[in-house]
């Protein structure tokens, strides 16, 4: 691996999360694999009901007000990285126009690409698919 920071898992994880916090569930998609997904609670699943859930988790929040992500660690190991970032978003929800905040760790498992980069293989995210 380089030093580059374009081959920096934690920099693609981060992409990530920024995408799916605003509600950007077309670019957050580009980040996920195509060819290998887990679900919050480590089970096999597909690409289509990533972005499924990716969809109902954006409509249910009208806009993101504001967000902060923090890197906390990134451990690498072969084609093989785990990444948690420290995360606290506000939003303002679709069903009660009410704000709410979310605060918690996110982990995000990501794979190196065949193509270039790395690629999701599982997000938890606190107000999308954790508490």
């Amino acid at each position: 691996m380089t030093s580059s920071s374009d081959s920096d898992p934690a920099t693609y994880a981060e992409d990530f999360l920024h995408f799916v916090l605003e509600g950007n569930v077309k670019f957050a998609m580009n980040a996920v694999s195509k060819v290998e997904c887990l679900d919050a609670a480590g089970l096999h699943t597909t690409p289509s009901v990533v972005e499924e859930s990716m969809q109902e988790f954006a409509g249910k929040v009208m806009t993101f007000v504001e967000k902060g992500i923090e890197l906390i660690d990134s451990v690498s190991e072969g084609d093989i990285a785990a990444i948690r970032f420290s995360v606290r978003w506000t939003g303002l929800m679709a069903d009660s126009f009410e704000r709410k905040t979310f605060t918690g760790i996110a982990r995000i498992k990501m794979k190196r690409s065949p193509y270039e980069g790395w690629d999701v293989v599982q997000a938890i995210v606190p107000g999308w698919n954790a508490d």
